[in-house]
């Protein structure tokens, strides 16, 4: 009777369960005992440690119950030293008013709708904060490895130093990356617009990775759209920042060949409330080993890279393509890939941005 009762109540899992469940547990123990069941009443004693294990830790009470229950012998019967049965029903009572507690708790603290987004929020503060503060120390080693370059190095030592201010860079890219990804998806996130020359920009991104291009024997070469005014406004950091992802992406992946970057203006309709803006688009086209189609899918996607490999032989994390769709998406914009296994890949980016009404002085400037 006491087993079947057990069974019942073990699926109602009422707030009642771990009291009944230990007192009827006693009473196999006392009868299993009387009838020289030695095996039944050792398991009616392990049972009661199980229905009581969740509870230690909650309460003095609960804890002292589990002293209780591991002072019995191998017959199950209890040593001379146990509780009275006056400590012993406190104790009982206590169980059964934590296990009610925890019962209405259960059944009151429904996961509201925010819960995940007040949690995600939480991470996101976390990860903003610890990067933030990764900066600091981060740029004292690149001071640092910068004056040890200036310094009378031999060829070996100078070696050393620079993969280490190398390592320093990626590592303080990849913060950098971490932060504005948390920003943007917290949407604290604020586009910086001002007056900047496009045709400008575009060339000192790719006058800064051509070096790097002809050390490995691969030619890179800017095509400015004669229609570009001159001044138009947008954020210049952030447009840097992207077309800088994708030119060093071009760089990183092309063994031989060419890379080509162009900015255009669009020819498309415009409506009329936008005849200030331009249409613009910006093309980095390599001869690399291009990508899958299954690969492209996932391409801009947080800490995603083609294979593994990647990560292994050129190094980065997958998060520069996130990090620059966030960035033209806030733009109003569209980020793309089309590529060819063997053949190269396109980036494009189509973006739609205002011509800045400044001075005739300034554009010459």
């Amino acid at each position: 009777l006491c087993v079947a009762y057990l069974e019942r109540a073990g699926e109602r899992k009422d707030a009642d369960y771990p009291f009944e469940a230990y007192r009827l547990q006693e009473v196999i123990r006392v009868a299993s005992q009387a009838l020289g069941d030695t095996e039944s009443a050792e398991q009616a004693v392990q049972r009661q440690l199980e229905v009581c294990a969740p509870l230690v830790g909650d309460s003095a009470r609960s804890q002292y119950l589990s002293l209780r229950l591991g002072q019995f012998d191998q017959g199950g019967k209890p040593n001379d030293d146990a509780a009275d049965d006056r400590r012993l029903a406190a104790i009982e009572q206590g169980v059964r008013d934590y296990s009610a507690a925890l019962s209405r708790e259960r059944r009151t603290a429904a996961p509201t709708a925010s819960a995940p987004a007040e949690s995600l929020e939480r991470q996101r503060r976390f990860v903003a904060h610890v990067s933030h503060e990764m900066r600091s120390p981060i740029s004292g080693v690149l001071g640092m490895t910068s004056l040890l370059l200036l310094s009378n190095l031999d060829e070996r030592q100078r070696h050393f130093v620079s993969l280490a201010q190398t390592s320093a860079e990626t590592l303080m890219q990849l913060v950098n990356d971490i932060l504005d990804l948390a920003k943007i998806e917290s949407g604290r996130f604020q586009l910086d617009v001002q007056p900047f020359s496009l045709a400008k920009l575009s060339g000192e991104v790719a006058d800064t990775f051509r070096v790097l291009a002809q050390t490995k024997g691969v030619e890179l070469t800017l095509t400015l759209d004669s229609r570009l005014p001159a001044m138009l406004d947008g954020d210049a950091l952030r447009l840097r920042q992207i077309l800088s992802n994708l030119v060093g992406n071009a760089v990183k992946f092309t063994a031989a060949g060419t890379i080509a970057v162009g900015v255009f203006a669009r020819n498309v309709p415009r409506p009329s409330g936008a005849a200030g803006s331009l249409p613009i688009r910006i093309e980095v086209r390599d001869t690399g080993k291009g990508i899958s189609e299954e690969a492209c899918r996932n391409l801009f996607t947080e800490f995603m890279q083609e294979d593994a490999s990647i990560s292994r032989r050129f190094g980065g994390t997958g998060l520069g393509l996130a990090v620059s769709r966030q960035l033209v998406q806030l733009m109003g914009g569209e980020i793309g890939v089309e590529s060819v296994l063997d053949q190269g890949s396109l980036f494009w980016v189509e973006l739609e941005l205002p011509v800045a009404h400044v001075a005739e002085s300034m554009a010459i400037s």
